[in-house]
């Protein structure tokens, strides 16, 4: 069973040329969804479950779950638990380098679960951010900073900045051209809550 993360705070400036790629990323970013949007997460991972159970006597690390994708959490946890084949598993290793939904979440994003408390704050009050039209979004994140995503939203010609840091370690960063930019210590004057504070309140 996963512990409860540290949550670190993420601050991000984007934008894209292409007008209907960026409305789409506005609104995945806004439904809490933006590691999914832009490394879509693969559907045979969807039933799948982790961690550890009993089927008929036998100790699982993987399962599904008989019970339909959109299901409450309640009906999910009444339905019987399905083992799934060697076989099959095998297959989805070869194929995805993984069983567990949260391995390929970790390769993949950089950490185990999408943004989640996430804050629109239109084009900020930055001169600067304002004259290239970024839109500022605040969210949290378990652990870490989405770098990989970032990483491949540059690829894919997205304007991005991004600065996060994460209280609980004490460690902050920024994401700029491309290239994060990591502090194992927090500066003094490093205040991205603060700065969010002081300009939106």
């Amino acid at each position: 069973e996963d512990k409860m993360p540290n949550w670190c705070q993420n601050v991000i400036y984007v934008n894209h040329q292409d007008f209907k790629l960026m409305e789409s990323t506005l609104e995945a970013i806004k439904q809490g969804r933006l590691c999914d949007h832009i490394i879509p997460y693969p559907d045979v991972f969807k039933d799948i479950h982790s961690g550890y159970c009993t089927i008929n006597g036998e100790d699982h690390e993987v399962w599904r779950v008989d019970a339909p994708r959109d299901a409450d959490y309640i009906t999910k946890m009444d339905a019987d638990n399905i083992p799934i084949p060697e076989k099959e598993q095998k297959e989805i290793i070869r194929k995805y380098g993984c069983i567990k939904p949260i391995d390929w979440t970790s390769e993949n994003w950089g950490m185990k679960w999408d943004i989640s408390e996430v804050e629109y704050h239109g084009f900020g009050e930055l001169d600067l951010h304002r004259s290239f039209g970024l839109h500022c979004f605040k969210f949290d994140t378990p652990w870490c900073s989405p770098i990989p995503v970032f990483e491949k939203m540059h690829q894919l010609g997205y304007v991005l900045f991004a600065e996060y840091v994460e209280y609980g370690m004490g460690f902050c960063g920024q994401f700029m051209d491309g290239k994060e930019y990591y502090n194992n210590s927090i500066p003094d004057d490093w205040n991205v809550h603060k700065y969010l504070e002081q300009v939106y309140s």
